[in-house]
């Protein structure tokens, strides 16, 4: 099981994790997870030709049959060794309403929960100076780790030794008894760390189920708002590069009005031209490293942005973007959108 906040790096860790697996002989499968049906990091795996499987339109807490379903599925289909399910970003409670009951069904089953944080902003909210207003997305936050049996502090290479030697010191005091790794998820050594250490973890432990504020957890939930869209851009021999513009204007949009940002992934496509793009309240991708300069007539992208905001201030942003394309003799086709806040979490079981 892999928790932690929108935009951790699970998903890279994953895929990282699951290259090296894979180059060893050992089988691997991937569960995706998301409160929407548009998942770029789906697209992405794929792209990677990774195995997997989706739990949509909700948090593996409240799908847990769906998500027992694509277990089976990949049982069933490529007999993997090892499955990394990767919860929703905002889900918390993994413990007393996924890992419990699957427990109950399949006794001899290995799990070990890690749940990743990103480093600067674990360190913004250990400091008090989080980039997320609200109180109950902060609870979602704390309440994560709280049920961690390892906590990843990831892309500590952007993190000083003092920064590090702080959050080690802080963790080590509110979450005694966990495991605790500095990663970084792109790095191989890093990675290999990672899955050394789910080796050493007793799967067979008694997991503590969390007292958990349901309120507040929905609050939390519903400050943030899901665009989930899918575009086409045409433009005579240069539609990747304004798809990039189409992805810059939003993020810059976003930026300029201060709303907190969970994550923004983008994937784009073309012909055989693929390239994920992610943004979070940390970090920025640096535009330099973009290569927008392949000709081509139309390119697809997926739009994934986890904002704190309201969704038709997101709506807003997501058409005066393409708006600003068209102005430029492109024509955009919208394929789907869907903007809306989460509703609250029903759990299918809870076993406290």
């Amino acid at each position: 099981m892999v928790g932690g906040f929108l935009g951790s790096g699970k998903t890279t860790a994953i895929a990282t994790a699951g290259k090296m697996l894979l180059r060893d002989n050992i089988s691997i499968g991937i569960i995706m997870n998301d409160q929407g049906s548009q998942l770029v990091d789906t697209a992405f795996a794929d792209s990677l030709n990774l195995p997997n499987s989706e739990v949509k339109n909700g948090c593996f807490c409240c799908n847990y049959e769906q998500f027992y379903s694509a277990i089976q599925h990949l049982n069933t289909t490529i007999h993997p060794e090892i499955i990394f399910a990767e919860a929703v970003g905002s889900c918390a409670d993994l413990v007393a309403t996924i890992i419990k009951p699957l427990m109950r069904v399949d006794p001899v089953i290995e799990i070990v929960l890690s749940v990743f944080a990103d480093g600067a902003v674990l360190l913004s909210s250990l400091e008090g100076r989080s980039s997320f207003i609200s109180e109950d997305v902060q609870y979602i936050y704390k309440k994560q780790l709280e049920e961690a049996g390892i906590i990843i502090v990831n892309k500590s290479d952007t993190l000083s030794k003092n920064e590090i030697s702080k959050i080690k010191s802080v963790i080590e005091s509110e979450y005694p008894n966990k495991k605790l790794l500095f990663q970084d998820s792109r790095d191989e050594t890093s990675v290999k760390k990672w899955l050394d250490t789910t080796k050493e973890i007793d799967s067979n432990k008694t997991f503590t189920s969390l007292a958990i504020d349901y309120e507040k957890y929905a609050a939390g939930e519903a400050a943030l708002t899901w665009l989930d869209a899918s575009v086409t851009i045409h433009s005579k021999e240069t539609a990747i590069k304004k798809s990039y513009e189409f992805i810059a204007e939003m993020v810059d949009a976003i930026s300029f009005k201060k709303f907190p940002v969970g994550h923004l992934k983008f994937f784009i496509q073309s012909m055989g031209y693929k390239e994920k793009i992610s943004y979070t309240s940390g970090e920025r991708t640096d535009k330099k490293d973009w290569n927008p300069h392949i000709m081509a007539d139309h390119a697809t992208v997926l739009v994934n942005a986890r904002v704190e905001t309201i969704p038709d201030q997101l709506k807003q942003i997501f058409f005066q973007a393409i708006k600003k394309l068209e102005n430029q003799n492109c024509y955009v086709e919208v394929l789907n959108l869907a903007s809306f806040q989460p509703g609250y979490p029903k759990p299918t079981f809870r076993l406290s």
